[in-house]
This record gives C-alpha cells, sequence and structure tokens, in this order.
C-alpha cells in the first residue's frame, strides 16, 4: 500500500518545478517562525547516538497530503466507528516518509555533509532569493515575497516543514555524487572523481539478469502540459499495439528527452530511485510483465514534475555488451537505496511517540 504512495508533497511542484527553496536565518526573505503548536515533537527516531524529531508541521504536512488517498474523499471516517483503522493507514505512511527523510539527512552527514551547516544553509539562501524575484528560466513571484509563503500554505507547509524537505533533497544529491562520482561534463567519458561504490563486470552482469533489476521504455509527459485524461489516452494507444516496435515509435513523438528512452530503454534497480519521490514509479515498474503497459505515474521532485509511463520489455546479452554504462549507473543506484533502506527500516524500529501525539486528534488537522 505505502509504495503506491507517492508522498504527496506533490503539490510542491509548483514550486520545485521553478527550483525553488526556502531561505534561512541571514537572508534577505526572513524565516517565519513556528508556533508552538507546530513545533511540538510528535515522534522521535533514533540512529547511531543521533536523534531526529517529527514535529507536528512536518506530520500535518505528511497527514493533509495523503489525507484523500487513504480516506478516498470522505473525511467524515476520521470520527466513524472504523477511525482507528484509518489513523493506522495514514500513520504509517507518514512514519515511513519521515524516516527517509531522516536516513538521507543522517546518511549524507556520515559521508561528509552536514544538512544544516553553513555552506547548506547559503545554498538555500541563493535559492529563495531567485524563487521569490526570478530570473534564468525560473518565473518566480515578481519579488513579492506573501505570495511566495501563501503558495506555501496552499500546499499544506509552513516554512521550517519546507526548508526540512530542501534540506534532503540537498543531502540526497550529495549522497549520490559522493558513491557515483563526477564526470567532465566536456568529455563525458572521462571520470574526475571516482565513485566510492566500486564493482566488478561479474557483480554488474549478476545484477542485470536479477529479477532486481528491469528494463523499460519509458515516454515522459510534462506534468504542466498533460492531464491525467490526455496522459491515459496515451497509455491506451501505447497498450493498442500488437508489436514492440511499433509502439517504440508512437512513444517517441511524446518523450521530451530523449528517444534513448523509448529505443535503447531504461534500467531499473528495486532501490535505484528516490524513494521518497518515485516509489510509486518503481512499484509499477517491477509489477509489470513482458510487453505489459503501466498506467500513466505522477512523478513530482525537486527536479521534476512529469507523467511517466513505462513499457516492459527483456534484458538481451547484447544490451549489455552494448550499454555498461546504463548498467552500471543502475547498479550503483540500487546499491545506494539498499544502504539507505536499511537505514530507514533502523529508524522506523526505533520510534518513539510523545505524549503530544497520543492527544492529537485527526479529524481537527488543518492548516491555520
Amino acid at each position: 500500500m505505502i509504495k503506491k504512495i507517492l508522498s504527496m508533497l506533490l503539490l510542491l511542484s509548483l514550486l520545485l518545478s521553478m527550483l525553488v527553496l526556502v531561505g534561512c536565518s541571514g537572508s534577505e526573505y526572513p524565516p517565519v517562525e513556528s508556533t508552538e503548536e507546530e513545533s511540538a515533537v510528535h515522534m522521535t527516531f533514533d540512529m547511531e547516538g543521533e536523534k531526529y524529531e517529527l514535529k507536528y508541521e512536518l506530520y500535518r504536512a505528511l497527514f493533509l497530503n495523503n489525507k484523500s488517498v487513504v480516506d478516498g474523499g470522505d473525511s467524515t471516517v476520521w470520527e466513524g466507528d472504523r477511525a482507528e483503522e484509518y489513523e493506522e493507514k495514514i500513520d504509517k505512511i507518514i512514519v515511513n516518509s519521515a524516516a527517509e527523510i531522516f536516513s538521507v539527512l543522517h546518511h549524507a552527514k556520515k559521508i561528509g555533509l552536514d544538512p544544516y551547516s553553513a555552506a547548506v544553509n547559503a545554498k538555500i539562501d541563493e535559492y529563495i532569493k531567485l524563487g521569490v524575484e526570478g530570473g534564468d528560466d525560473v518565473l518566480g513571484y515578481g519579488g513579492d515575497y506573501g505570495k511566495y509563503l501563501n503558495s506555501l500554505k496552499e500546499m499544506n507547509l509552513n516554512y521550517s516543514a519546507h526548508i526540512l524537505i530542501y534540506r534532503y533533497a540537498i543531502a540526497y544529491d550529495y549522497i549520490i555524487e559522493y558513491y557515483k562520482g563526477t564526470v567532465n561534463e566536456e568529455s563525458p567519458n572521462t571520470e574526475m572523481k571516482e565513485g566510492a561504490i566500486k564493482y566488478t563486470d561479474e557483480e554488474l552482469l549478476k545484477f542485470y539478469e536479477s529479477d532486481d533489476c528491469v528494463r523499460v521504455f519509458r515516454v515522459t509527459l510534462d506534468g504542466r502540459s498533460y492531464k491525467d485524461s490526455r496522459a491515459k489516452e496515451i497509455r491506451e494507444k501505447i497498450a493498442s499495439f500488437g508489436n514492440e516496435q511499433a509502439a517504440q515509435e508512437y512513444m517517441a513523438g511524446f518523450t521530451p528527452s530523449t528517444e534513448k528512452d523509448v529505443f535503447v530503454g531504461v534500467l531499473l534497480g528495486k532501490y535505484s530511485s528516490d524513494e521518497f519521490y518515485y516509489s510509486a514509479l518503481t512499484e509499477a515498474a517491477f509489477s509489470l510483465r513482458y510487453n505489459e503497459v503501466s498506467e500513466p505515474i505522477r512523478v513530482v521532485s525537486y527536479k521534476e514534475n512529469t507523467y511517466v509511463i513505462l513499457y516492459k520489455t527483456d534484458k538481451p546479452e547484447s544490451f549489455f555488451t552494448e550499454h555498461k554504462g546504463e548498467v552500471k549507473d543502475a547498479y550503483v543506484s540500487n546499491e545506494i537505496g539498499k544502504l539507505l533502506s536499511e537505514e530507514k527500516e533502523s529508524l522506523i524500529a526505533s520510534k518513539s511517540e510523545s505524549g503530544a501525539f497520543s492527544q492529537l486528534e485527526y479529524v481537527e488537522i488543518k492548516m491555520p
């Protein structure tokens, strides 16, 4: 159930697609203090001597943005005879999402990045100016900081919860670079910094041939330009073709990225994608049968706002030989995901609840 639910910070796309990050103290756009209620700690997680607090402000955001997925739009269930059942369902989602955030913050610190450092704060401050004022293909709010703050409220986020999400985003990017390494953009085949994860050709082949790796053709639709209904129409058309080649030719007309996604394909590992944003996509990829087409999957992260449609294909030996770079990338991403998943599960096991949480009235949770 949980993996089918992209943590419903989906509406963050309004800001994420504009590279909006919220600034910290020291920014010319001053932070907004949380209220006493918002700052109340509802759960605490422990990992290797570090404590992570799930405050009401983040709990509220996760609750309100997942609420309709759990109750199906019927708000009366939160005070009905089955209220406890619904509370357990949404708490499982919230705990899972919070632990994903904290696992990334924790792991980044272990390998060299303090998500609360002056350097991270400075990076965030650079983005708030761009987000509020616009520029460099960023729409912004024309310099109106009040409108910017109002947009957060529309997404059930207060100032501090929004900052936490973006500390997570910065930390996640750092982890990926640390383990994958960096390359010279002017000479993509020349590695500038070696990644921390090592592997042999035998390990790559074992991963490629295993059930932990799938190959799909992928159509990516701009979530700001396409509606649900149109995305579904495209999916139905893809599924109607009787052969792979015809489907590929049709799919190629809709992908805004590169035809490589359609004619070469994409490798996905069970743990290779950021679970906080891409869990629904991963689950869809591994639930498909050969030549089966997924429903449109809404993907909203700090990098994209899209609908994704997947078409599962085979994994011939020739692909491994001719596209070993893609295999390497999928393998390393999968290994990173395993590390973070293990730490997330450890955090979940350490969870303790506060008195404030025990007094929570779910039916009363709303933005002020």
